[in-house]
């Protein structure tokens, strides 16, 4: 055994179990914090458009008690018009799928209500519909990954691949913005941790979250279904019982689905019948026609400059590779199957998708999927190098490191910048973000904002939170 092996054998008997399990959910916890630092609706002159629709959804019903957004986009003027909307007989209406704004309706509601029924400013309301109903969730899950994956990692690597989830991946940008994919993979992660369970109450609420993260992002349809595939088919290989796993499974991923199917049939006119029918702009239509596979994109989704998870995330090969060799582990074969099947459907789905739907937000969103499980996959990595002396374990770690380092910095610029990348640009990181970043181009801080007028309204809530948090804390 190597001396540093041997050090760290020495370190871990001295600071106990206990203390690893508390300086893991701090080392989550600060990640939290460098999560919600940066405001990402800074910019008052510009409404963002992923987030604009939903919030404008959002106002529209709690305000004026309907779906449609015209009482909101009078009053918002020319200059945020936004074109990701849809319009039936000549009524305008969210295009996104609805279920981020559906949760945003009963926090909104709160906040308006505690500003005394008034409307509140936009980039306010996105601010704190991201906190709250997004930020909130995901550091909820993050906590229940790290304890999900510590009895196979342990206490040590199942953190640090929490944390490199969280700071070293698109993570980073889009955890605290009112928008669809960050929500969604931790609601599919969340759901994935619950059907494994043997309480079929656990099962029924895995089942929802599964169904839910569809509504929230249609794709999750998808993954859901692939990951409520895979662990039916763990069961039956197992032995266990399947039945009423699969009974109880759909009947509750079926409840958000026909609440989905009820909002399109009232909207427009049939419950298979999704907002993309009616979109407004005639250039989406035209792109979402072109849908097609392509190798380049394919290719880009692994290594270009502006969508590449090898090039935005340069430690997801050693995470890919950890994945892989699980597979040999019989206690981990089922999970590494479960994220392999994720991983190459939302490969495939981006590989489809962004040859003609390609836009100017950062990086790649649709691949978030991905990157929890390549985060175990390096997880996996982190501790084969640190109970094993085989120097091929601690080299791939210290590339590892450096990729999580740069992958860290990259998110880092983006997110105090702005989180769009033009698609225009051959490397809009280098090209833009990092040279304004260098040069003190960054946003404000979330707390500048957080204690206007309207802080008292999202006080309360934000506390709630960290209250959960803390009490999920070992002791």
């Amino acid at each position: 055994m190597c001396v540093a092996a041997v050090m760290e054998d020495a370190i871990s008997k001295r600071i106990g179990q206990a203390a690893w399990e508390k300086l893991g959910v701090a080392a989550v916890m600060i990640a939290a914090v460098v999560l919600v630092l940066p405001h990402r609706y800074a910019i008052t002159t510009f409404h963002e458009a992923n987030t604009a629709g939903r919030v404008y959804a959002v106002q529209s019903l709690v305000h004026y008690g309907t779906w449609n957004l015209a009482p909101i986009l009078c009053r918002s003027g020319f200059n945020h018009s936004i074109v990701d909307l849809s319009e039936r007989e000549g009524v305008p209406y969210l295009e996104k799928a609805p279920g981020v704004s559906w949760l945003g309706v009963p926090v909104y509601a709160v906040l308006a209500a505690a500003n005394g029924g008034k409307k509140l400013p936009f980039h306010w309301t996105a601010m704190a519909l991201g906190l709250l109903c997004v930020f909130l969730p995901v550091m909820v899950v993050a906590l229940l990954l790290r304890r999900e994956w510590s009895p196979g990692l342990g206490s040590r690597a199942s953190s640090i691949a929490v944390v490199v989830l969280l700071l070293a991946t698109p993570f980073h940008v889009y955890s605290a913005m009112f928008q669809d994919y960050p929500l969604a993979t931790m609601m599919l992660m969340a759901g994935w941790i619950l059907i494994r369970r043997r309480s079929p109450w656990l099962i029924s609420l895995g089942g929802l979250l599964l169904g839910y993260a569809g509504v929230v992002n249609y794709a999750f349809f998808l993954y859901g279904g692939l990951v409520g595939a895979v662990e039916l088919a763990r069961r039956v290989a197992a032995g266990e019982e399947w039945k009423l796993f699969s009974l109880t499974g759909v009947a509750s991923a079926a409840l958000p689905v026909l609440c989905l199917m009820v909002y399109d049939a009232t909207l427009f006119g049939g419950p298979f019948t999704t907002a993309y029918a009616f979109m407004i702009n005639e250039g989406q239509r035209v792109s979402h026609a072109r849908v097609a596979f392509s190798l380049g994109t394919l290719l880009r989704d692994f290594i270009g400059p502006k969508h590449g998870i090898f090039f935005i995330a340069p430690w997801t090969p050693i995470g890919l590779a950890g994945l892989l060799a699980a597979l040999r582990e019989p206690r981990h074969r089922w999970l590494c199957l479960t994220g392999l099947a994720v991983v190459i459907a939302t490969l495939g789905f981006s590989s489809f998708w962004e040859t003609s739907n390609a836009d100017d937000m950062a990086f790649d969103r649709h691949l978030m999927p991905v990157f929890p499980w390549l985060a175990w996959g390096f997880g996996w990595m982190v501790q084969r190098a640190l109970t094993q002396s085989r120097v091929i374990y601690r080299a791939l770690i210290g590339f590892g490191a450096a990729g999580v380092a740069v992958g860290w910095f990259y998110e880092l610029v983006t997110v105090w910048t702005f989180p769009y990348h033009s698609s225009r640009l051959f490397s809009p990181l280098w090209q833009v973000s990092i040279p304004l970043f260098m040069n003190g181009g960054h946003q404000p801080s979330v707390f500048y904002n957080l204690f206007e007028p309207y802080a008292p309204a999202v006080l309360p809530p934000g506390t709630t939170g960290c209250w959960w948090a803390v009490r999920c804390w070992p002791r």
